[in-house]
């Protein structure tokens, strides 16, 4: 009788942050989610983007267990300033973000937002098949229902910016919640930091929306592209794609690609860290 060989079975977790790195370009993929190299100080849009994101979580926690409007403020600010202790920003830009935020909740004071789930993290099989499992997975900052919508449920995504720039309806983060959720619609929750606008043209919230066929779509382009990623790691062959090199403020691996091959073991060891590994959901919960 002959041996029948059963092929071992892969499995492929990813995010939106893992996916969008392998579309923008195989290099990166290697040295910041396969080795683990990073800046040596987190970037401050990083921090002040974090900060505010802990006091709206501290906020909507308070406001959907039963807390009173000012009750929520104050512990959203108190939540703050405890995780802002460690931070490498200045104290005047931690101050800022905490003025945004108690400017934010002045300003949405009588929304009609019902806080669900904040801060959720998933994991969810989004194809399965006898040699390869993809999971694809995440965190939702928030979900709410809106009176006057009734039980219709969005997921809502907080969104800091220090100006006024469109967001591309097009993110694999917007249509990996939808697919998630199974929610077509969700709102951007976007907060300005710019000391100079009004408060209603700092704190603006898009709205999204997909179609089923969209999102369906999204799922077989996602498994297209982890295709490719397989492909690397079998190969050993991590191309650079130099067309992404400027993107998104200019990656952060520049100074390593600009040398020569010889040289980049050493500026990877001199002027980057190693970080540890990329969790794409965090702790489930």
């Amino acid at each position: 009788m002959s041996e029948i060989i059963v092929p071992s079975k892969r499995i492929v977790a990813l995010d939106s942050q893992i996916l969008n790195t392998i579309q923008l370009c195989a290099r990166k993929v290697k040295l910041s989610l396969v080795d683990n190299y990073g800046p040596s100080m987190k970037p401050s849009y990083l921090e002040t983007g974090g900060l505010m994101h802990t006091c709206l979580e501290a906020y909507y926690t308070m406001l959907r267990d039963g807390a009173s409007w000012k009750d929520a403020v104050q512990f959203g600010i108190i939540a703050g300033k405890k995780y802002s202790i460690s931070f490498s920003i200045s104290t005047e830009e931690i101050d800022t973000v905490l003025y945004q935020f108690t400017e934010y909740t002045e300003f949405y004071r009588t929304e009609g937002w019902i806080p669900l789930d904040i801060e959720r993290p998933f994991s969810a099989v989004l194809y399965d098949s006898p040699t390869l499992q993809i999971i694809w997975e995440g965190r939702i900052d928030l979900t709410i229902k809106i009176q006057g919508y009734g039980e219709k449920v969005f997921w809502v995504d907080h969104k800091t910016q220090k100006r006024n720039q469109e967001l591309s309806p097009l993110a694999n983060q917007f249509m990996g919640y939808c697919w998630f959720t199974g929610t077509y619609s969700g709102i951007v929750n976007k907060i300005g930091f710019q000391k100079t606008l009004a408060r209603e043209d700092r704190f603006k919230r898009p709205m999204v929306n997909y179609s089923k066929v969209r999102i369906e779509e999204w799922e077989t382009n996602t498994l297209i592209w982890v295709g490719y990623l397989l492909d690397y790691i079998d190969s050993g062959i991590w191309p650079a794609n130099f067309t992404s090199c400027d993107k998104y403020a200019g990656c952060v691996f520049q100074e390593v690609c600009t040398k020569d091959p010889d040289m980049r073991q050493y500026t990877l060891d001199k002027k980057y860290l190693i970080h540890e590994p990329w969790n794409p959901a965090g702790e489930l919960k």
